[in-house]
């Protein structure tokens, strides 16, 4: 790293991004500080520090006048994301919705028998739903193979077992509607909201 960095860092600090974006936090990186300042400061020269990026930055700060300054375009490709795969962004919502309507159904239904609570797949599928939060995913800056054959059937899966789990809840809760009382055909109609709501059904 310093090697790497030396050359890039114009000022007397480097920063070298650990436990970040793809890389797994380091359990025992205060340990490894202490041996690198043990027995590669004294070759080196150089302190090892654990420090955020914006501690980084205001130590630069401090040797701002040999900092170049660039007008460049940092980022110049998919700069769409916004507008694009937008079958990405659709499908997120709709399966955010989904999941809360049939938590919320589950919950209900659960009042009556406690065991009929999925846990276990609910748990599964946010989990699955979160993974779309990621800032290559949701918006859409992926490769293609990935969009098709990763992405777009993790959403699809989410949604197709989330639709289940609600229409397994709300068919258990219907039955228990008592209409005995009612003459001619019954419509039980459920909302999913949290306020009441007027409509088409």
């Amino acid at each position: 790293y310093v090697e790497q960095l030396a050359d890039v860092s114009p000022t007397d600090y480097m920063f070298v991004p650990v436990g970040c974006d793809f890389a797994m936090p380091k359990p025992r990186l205060i340990e490894y500080m202490d041996h690198w300042n043990e027995m590669q400061y004294p070759e080196t020269g150089v302190w090892a520090v654990a420090a955020t990026l914006e501690e980084f930055a205001r130590l630069v700060e401090f040797q701002g006048n040999r900092v170049p300054e660039l007008e460049v375009d940092i980022a110049p490709y998919w700069m769409g994301f916004f507008g694009s795969r937008v079958e990405l962004k659709k499908l997120h919502r709709e399966a955010s919705y989904l999941l809360m309507q049939a938590e919320k159904f589950a919950t209900l239904e659960s009042l009556y028998d406690p065991a009929s609570y999925p846990k276990a797949e609910l748990r599964d599928l946010w989990e699955k739903l979160a993974w779309s939060n990621h800032h290559d995913y949701l918006p859409g800056t992926s490769p293609d193979k990935v969009y098709r054959e990763e992405q777009l059937p993790l959403l699809q899966e989410v949604i197709r077992r989330g639709r289940m789990l609600m229409d397994t809840a709300i068919r258990n809760l219907t039955a228990r509607v008592d209409t005995a009382a009612r003459s001619g055909e019954t419509l039980v109609v459920w909302n999913a909201l949290s306020h009441p709501r007027n409509g088409l059904v």
